[in-house]
């Protein structure tokens, strides 16, 4: 059994290292961005950029996931805050098949590629921010943190897996695992490295109490283990169930053009 202190040290190492790559990664875009250089924010030619509204919002997740130990939490519940509502209201782009104009609000993009909408971050990224945005609010405090523990781990398991899934799809050329359903935009290389972090650290805030004299919360761990299996298995089999009617139809097509 880990003690208490052992705890508390390890879960403000696992935030600090898995903040600083996703901080890291998201300033790398950014200045990217401002300076017109495509390889800091799309790693493949033709493949999507990290969007710039991507960018802020995990630069804010990061800042957030940083200062938890620190027990910062007004900081920490603004910066889940402003990165929730960015998610939310995307989602809600996509949903509704309409414009808030929030996707090139803070920058004009000059980067077109893997997106639906100039500008607009993937509907996975976007579900990610916001699942991190929850659960950073969730984190704010201390209190909320031991009583919504397994709520924390919940939020952030999809954030894992979705992230997993996209990098499984780049390492396969499958690219229905980084780009959901039929909706063009794609989750980028580097965002799906920037939430993966980003979800293994909001992991183990549930899993490791911020506070010192707290036990480790191991009795989430089956849950939080059976949760991301099913996500994990139902996204990848539903991107090998669309790519597979893609090839399918690819198929159908290259046969009547050499019928007719």
């Amino acid at each position: 059994m880990i003690s208490a202190p052992d705890s508390y040290h390890i879960q403000r190492a696992i935030l600090r290292c898995t903040s600083a790559v996703s901080a890291l990664l998201a300033l790398a875009a950014i200045a990217g961005w401002y300076l017109h250089l495509p390889r800091l924010v799309q790693w493949s030619p033709g493949t999507a950029p990290m969007q710039y509204n991507t960018a802020l919002g995990v630069l804010l997740c990061s800042i957030g996931l940083f200062l938890v130990p620190a027990h910062a939490g007004r900081a920490v519940f603004c910066a889940g805050g402003i990165s929730a509502f960015l998610g939310l209201a995307t989602l809600a782009e996509y949903l509704g098949a309409g414009d808030l104009h929030i996707d090139q609000l803070l920058f004009r993009t000059w980067l077109l590629a893997g997106t639906v909408s100039p500008g607009r971050m993937g509907a996975n990224t976007a579900l990610c921010m916001t699942c991190t945005g929850l659960a950073l609010m969730l984190m704010a405090s201390p209190v909320k943190r031991r009583k919504y523990a397994l709520a924390i781990a919940l939020a952030g398991s999809p954030v894992a897996i979705i992230s997993t899934v996209a990098l499984v799809g780049y390492s396969m050329s499958l690219e229905s695992a980084y780009r959901w359903g039929y909706v063009v935009t794609q989750m980028a290389q580097n965002t799906t490295l920037a939430f993966l972090m980003l979800g293994m650290g909001v992991i183990s805030c549930a899993l490791f109490d911020g506070g010192k004299g707290r036990p480790l919360h191991w009795r989430y761990t089956p849950a939080i283990v059976g949760f991301a299996s099913v996500v994990f298995t139902i996204l990848l089999w539903q991107a090998l169930v669309v790519e597979e009617n893609s090839s399918l139809a690819r198929g159908s097509g290259a046969a009547m053009g050499q019928v007719t």
